[in-house]
């Protein structure tokens, strides 16, 4: 929701080479790209209104997340790759990459729920590592189910004791 930000990351990651595709332009660009054998990356680390989502565990609460990545890896049969960049004292980066498994079972939902939580987890994990290194700009436990009780739903309505 800040256009400066945004404009800000957008440039930065289209000097890397970086083609942008925005959320209503996301499927149609997608398959493009995978018909061409392109890397795609998403960045599915928040939940958002009118995008298909799971509810998986993330530090202990359900978390909406979007499950478009792993729908797309099951359909065309190809891998996930967790990626995080890790800053150093020196100014330079650490990659870490690590593969999340993608079965297909034949019961696609329970599939697609598998590789949503997995790929959730090793966000989780990555996370703890260095939290300083993670940027919040957003509220991952907005969204909640129905009925969630209020100490497993957003931390930032929890009554104070």
């Amino acid at each position: 929701n800040n256009p400066l930000f945004d404009a800000y990351l957008t440039s930065t990651r289209e000097q890397l080479g970086m083609k942008i595709v925005s959320d209503r332009e996301a499927v149609r660009r997608t398959a493009k790209a995978m018909q061409e054998h392109r890397a795609i990356a998403f960045l599915a680390d928040q939940g958002a209104l009118n995008t298909a989502s799971s509810w998986v565990p993330f530090f202990g609460r359900l978390a909406k997340t979007p499950k478009g990545p792993a729908v797309l890896a099951i359909r065309w049969n190809v891998p996930v790759v967790f990626g995080v960049a890790m800053r150093l004292p020196d100014g330079r980066y650490r990659v870490g990459i690590e593969e999340i498994p993608v079965e297909q079972t034949g019961d696609r939902d329970a599939d697609v729920e598998r590789v949503v939580a997995r790929y959730s987890a090793a966000l989780e994990r990555w996370v703890r590592r260095d939290p300083t290194q993670y940027f919040w700009h957003h509220r991952r436990w907005k969204h909640q189910q129905p009925g969630t009780p209020p100490a497993l739903g957003d931390p930032l309505t929890e009554p104070v004791r």
